[in-house]
């Protein structure tokens, strides 16, 4: 029987995390690993708002994707707009680490967890999903 305590969760949440703060537009893919550890403690501990969770941060990835390489394509354009869309990507990018964090860290302190623990980051991840345009892939 394998027993998994919320420190060795929290902590396999962070890696991945860190592997995607490194570098985000060559990382990205590993919030699909962040999702699926999430989404794994809201099935077993019955939890709907991580599943919920899991349902936004694996959608984040493909409309993340275009603005990470869009930032790029704007260099030597108008720089007004290169720096918007930089200040955008930035903010977006540290309220999505600040939400997972702290995710990471309910799952290590809490002693019990509940969907109330995450309405915030439900909240926010909402909040980044209504910023961030759809791209057509």
């Amino acid at each position: 029987m394998v027993n998994l305590a919320g420190e060795e969760i929290a902590e396999a949440i962070k890696t991945q995390l860190e592997r995607v703060k490194y570098s985000p537009a060559l990382e990205l893919d590993y919030m699909y690993n962040i999702a699926a550890i999430i989404t794994t403690v809201g099935m077993v501990k019955n939890i709907p708002a991580l599943k919920i969770i899991d349902n936004q941060l694996m959608a984040l990835p493909s409309r993340l994707r275009p603005l990470l390489s869009y930032r790029y394509q704007l260099m030597g354009g108008p720089r007004e707009l290169t720096e918007a869309v930089e200040k955008m990507v930035k903010e977006v990018l540290d309220t999505l680490y600040k939400i997972i964090e702290e995710i990471a860290r309910k799952i290590k302190e809490k002693e019990t967890l509940s969907t109330s623990d995450f309405d915030q980051e439900l909240i926010a991840l909402d909040d980044i999903l209504t910023r961030v345009p759809s791209f057509r892939e």
